[in-house]
């Protein structure tokens, strides 16, 4: 497990890597510009670990948000908040994926932040305020913001539940889970026969393994009638949490 844990943190495009308590031990996220460097980043792991790949590729999204707030006694809480839509549709040219790269992996802690990262990409801060702006509105950029550690802030129950829902009421189903405060991701995803059933997921956080089972209880409760059946797959460790990364 610890070499294959290390050879997948070793590769760029993993993003996210998780340990979870089932046999299926080993989650994690590829972030690639492309569905030809995905398939490649696959093939590429497949032949470090000698293992084989399930891959699980979106095929709907119901909701993805995770927003925290203080609730009135002082604890982190669970928020849902929906984006606007993006107005423009955006194609990336080399000063935008400059700024990207220059950005990625947090922006300088100075006075004057954009100063900085102008500095770093050759033009001005008013040409990277107004880039950044278009590539939020064109959704090319999801947000700009602090990404607190949420385990440290309290919030220490972590658990995908995944559903086997009829798939002619799935979409259905689905944008009803993914208006849940405590769904941060709800996603359909494809089955794996025999091995894996499941085809809808949602991420359920909560501050403790039980609050964390409460909610998935509230769920089975919308899906009544129209699932099989359903686990949940609790976060034991975080091997590796980043994020997409453009090269520079």
């Amino acid at each position: 497990f610890e070499r294959t844990a290390s050879i997948l943190n070793s590769v760029s495009q993993v993003a996210h890597n998780y340990l979870r308590d089932h046999r299926l031990n080993m989650w994690f996220v590829l972030a690639t510009p492309s569905e030809g460097e995905l398939k490649g980043a696959i093939r590429r792991i497949q032949s470090l670990t000698s293992l084989a790949v399930l891959d699980f590729p979106k095929l709907k999204e119901y909701h993805l948000g995770f927003w925290l707030h203080l609730d009135s006694d002082g604890r982190v809480g669970v928020r849902r908040v929906d984006r606007e839509k993006p107005t423009e549709s955006l194609e990336l040219d080399a000063l935008d994926r400059t700024i990207i790269a220059a950005t990625q992996e947090g922006y300088p802690l100075t006075p004057e932040p954009f100063e900085a990262v102008a500095a770093r990409t050759g033009c001005d801060a008013q040409t990277v305020l107004a880039r950044l702006s278009r590539m939020l509105n064109s959704g090319a950029v999801r947000r700009i913001g602090a990404v607190p550690n949420h385990y440290r802030l309290g919030l220490r129950g972590n658990g995908r539940s995944v559903w086997d829902v009829d798939d002619e009421q799935v979409d259905v189903l689905g944008a009803k889970i993914g208006a849940l405060d405590f769904v941060s991701h709800c996603y359909r995803r494809p089955r794996h026969l025999p091995l894996w059933r499941y085809n809808l997921f949602a991420m359920v956080h909560g501050h403790n393994r039980d609050e964390v089972e409460s909610a998935v209880s509230r769920i089975a409760e919308i899906v009544a009638g129209h699932c099989a059946g359903h686990q949940v797959l609790h976060s034991e460790a975080i091997l590796k949490k980043t994020g997409l990364r453009f090269g520079r």
